[in-house]
């Protein structure tokens, strides 16, 4: 599955505001051996792999932050 670019860059604005309050965070978001393309694919593999459809945003959050730890 190939998330869109507007998928990309909403996750990636999610996640830089979460580095901003969180800096042991913001490091492991410096991981130059990931990236955000491949972050928001294993959101849609975990989401495909739920079974539901509908999610908050902190839930697709927390698989994005998952991705990074």
């Amino acid at each position: 599955m190939k998330p869109t670019e507007t998928f990309i860059r909403t996750i990636g604005q999610m996640l830089e505001a979460e580095a901003g309050k969180d800096a042991l965070f913001a490091e492991k978001l410096k991981n130059g051996k990931k990236s955000m393309e491949e972050c928001c694919r294993h959101i849609l593999s975990e989401v495909r792999k739920s079974g539901f459809s509908g999610f908050a945003d902190e839930e697709i959050l927390g698989m994005a932050k998952h991705y990074w730890d």
